[in-house]
């Protein structure tokens, strides 16, 4: 079964949806949401989380600094997993820094993986791994590209699985039905960020519903809007 994880920081309305076990964040979101400090959000949202899974990311080329920065991101809480770009900005892997993250014990969310030469790369890195791992193949990003990432995220799937310490997860997805294809090539997670999982509630909803539910929709903001012809 999926997991579904909420990937933003409005935890006070999508934590409490029932389907959320999980939650991301990078640092784009924390900017745009005005979250500047990840201490302050985890203790912010401390009574929302309830001890579910969430990833705060390192945000350093220096993998000195980097290592720095996800060494203080684990002393704030148990069940962080700390992010972990596959390569820096530079091009640079960041892959043996996730290994000694790992072999000390560390939680670690290798990101931004688009294509299997990584998922290769990540798998050399954390297949042994005895501490818990998460993989994360930006499927939105590469369907973006109009690539369907459908293949790629199964190739991890399938690189991954002989380890259960690991698991893959679907990031940036742009829709609900990635829940049904992540499910069905056996991927372990998704993120669905305010706009997608702010439907969710659709899924399941019979075809002719839906469409009636659209009209109205329409009708409502033309009369409420006031919208004229001529």
């Amino acid at each position: 079964m999926v997991h579904i994880f909420y990937d933003g920081c409005d935890l006070t309305k999508f934590g409490s949806y029932p389907t959320v076990v999980g939650f991301t964040t990078n640092t784009t979101i924390m900017r745009q949401s005005n979250q500047l400090n990840y201490k302050s959000f985890y203790t912010q949202f401390r009574d929302v989380i309830q001890g579910r899974p969430i990833s705060f990311q390192i945000f350093s080329d220096d993998e000195t600094v980097a290592y720095q920065q996800a060494k203080d991101i684990n002393t704030i809480g148990p069940n962080i997993f700390v992010k972990v770009p596959v390569i820096n900005s530079k091009g640079v892997s960041m892959l043996p820094l996730a290994q000694k993250l790992l072999t000390e014990g560390i939680q670690v969310n290798v990101t931004a993986i688009f294509t299997k030469d990584q998922i290769d790369s990540v798998i050399e890195f954390v297949k042994d791994t005895s501490t818990p791992t998460i993989v994360s193949v930006f499927g939105g990003r590469i369907s973006d590209t109009g690539v369907n990432p459908k293949d790629i995220i199964k190739y991890a799937v399938d690189k991954c699985s002989s380890n259960k310490l690991i698991q893959v997860l679907w990031a940036g997805c742009k829709d609900n039905l990635v829940i049904q294809n992540a499910d069905d090539i056996g991927c372990q997670i998704v993120t669905l960020p305010d706009a997608i999982i702010s439907r969710i509630s659709r899924i399941g909803q019979p075809l002719d519903s839906l469409s009636c539910d659209t009209v109205k929709s329409f009708l409502k903001d033309a009369i409420e809007g006031g919208l004229t012809i001529l």
